[in-house]
């Protein structure tokens, strides 16, 4: 591996490096922000002050009523899930074959419990299918959730027709949003959706790890899954993250407050970064919908393998991925490849080539000439030896 120095990262869809302004505002928060938020003299008067103003900011970036730090966005998953499903035995759950392992490992899991979880099929695409969704709509359904944003692909749900059919087919339904790859990136609105929950994360905006928040209506508050000191409005027990929490809403503001311009700057550097691999690489296909996260680069060599062209980017300073993290730990166990491209019905060839790409705010265009510089050198040397 490469000195950090000289390191490309494109793997901001696993996480995001910390903004620097982002950094120098969570270390002074450290420092000088230390009180716990519940207690009353000066210096938790100030802590409180600071995760108010820091939810206020929050909420009004995403249309939410309520909100509640977690420690990241599989807690705040979990709290949706199970926090809303609780003293609601056999309540019927539905989620996207395509969804992130947080929702389908805990939909499983809720499954041994004695509720009824089922998932609906997305197209060549990733992107939902509304028919197939429409059939398994009832009155019985009590959960609903939608990956917003493919994390591996990239594809755009298309929650303006999914919100409508899902109140009309299961008006018991609560619907939950994972827009963790798609907050900040894209216009995100709770309200506006008509949705009851979303999950958010700091680590994928350049903010700091360990920090996520559900988003909350006001319909459909959850139950509690960690008790004691009634921190977060009862929902979330124990001492907030105050300069964690502070940083996440120092680093959303900084990428909303410009979104327009720096999502726009992000898609045209993968637009272009798609356009020259592919003309370099003309067996590459991308993979997804065209209607996709600003960030995130699909590809798939088939008859390669994308763990070796992985391997070999890496050995150049250059990191990508083979898929979500959460998938490549998947394979090692045994499974056979990323869950939402065998969703997606694609064969195994191209399943086994496909890398992601992903960009972020601190995205260079030194990031982008190394890959494109890299890639097809590597992919002619591996086809020299058989091996794509």
């Amino acid at each position: 591996m490469a000195e950090a120095s000289k390191i490309h990262y494109l793997d901001n869809a696993a996480t995001t490096p910390v903004d620097p302004e982002v950094a120098r505002f969570h270390g002074a928060l450290l420092e000088e922000c230390y009180g716990n938020p519940s207690s009353l003299h000066p210096l938790g008067i100030q802590a409180k002050k600071k995760l108010d103003e820091a939810r206020d900011l929050l909420m009004g970036f995403c249309g939410a009523s309520r909100m509640v730090f977690t420690g990241g966005g599989t807690e705040a998953t979990n709290l949706a899930l199970r926090g809303v499903l609780q003293n609601k035995p056999g309540a019927r759950i539905l989620a996207g074959e395509a969804d992130h392992p947080s929702v389908l490992r805990t939909g499983e899991a809720l499954e041994q419990q004695g509720y009824r979880f089922e998932t609906y099929p997305v197209d060549q695409n990733g992107v939902p299918r509304l028919e197939a969704l429409e059939r398994l709509l009832d009155k019985e359904v009590r959960f609903v959730s939608i990956l917003h944003g493919n994390n591996e692909v990239g594809s755009l749900a298309p929650l303006g027709k999914m919100v409508p059919l899902i109140r009309d087919k299961a008006p018991r339904a609560h619907i939950h949003v994972d827009a963790v790859q798609a907050f900040a990136k894209i216009p995100v609105d709770l309200d506006r959706l008509g949705v009851d929950s979303m999950t958010l994360a700091a680590h994928k905006i350049h903010g700091p790890k360990g920090v996520g928040a559900l988003a909350l209506g006001p319909k459909f508050p959850p139950q509690a899954l960690i008790t004691g000191g009634g921190q977060e409005g009862g929902l979330r027990s124990g001492t907030e993250n105050v300069p964690g929490i502070c940083a996440f809403a120092k680093a959303a503001e900084l990428w909303i407050s410009r979104q327009s311009e720096e999502s726009g700057r992000i898609r045209a550097m993968r637009d272009r970064l798609e356009a020259n691999i592919l003309e370099g690489i003309p067996e590459m296909r991308r993979l997804g919908s065209q209607d996709r996260l600003p960030n995130i680069l699909c590809l798939s060599l088939p008859g390669a393998r994308g763990e070796v062209l992985m391997h070999h980017l890496e050995e150049e300073g250059i990191c990508i991925s083979t898929g979500s993290a959460c998938s490549q730990r998947a394979e090692k166990r045994g499974k056979t490849g990323s869950h939402v491209l065998r969703a997606m019905g694609l064969d195994q060839r191209t399943i086994q080539g496909a890398i992601r790409i992903s960009l972020g705010r601190l995205s260079t265009e030194k990031d982008l000439e190394a890959i494109e510089e890299s890639l097809p050198r590597i992919v002619g040397k591996l086809k020299a030896l058989g091996m794509a």
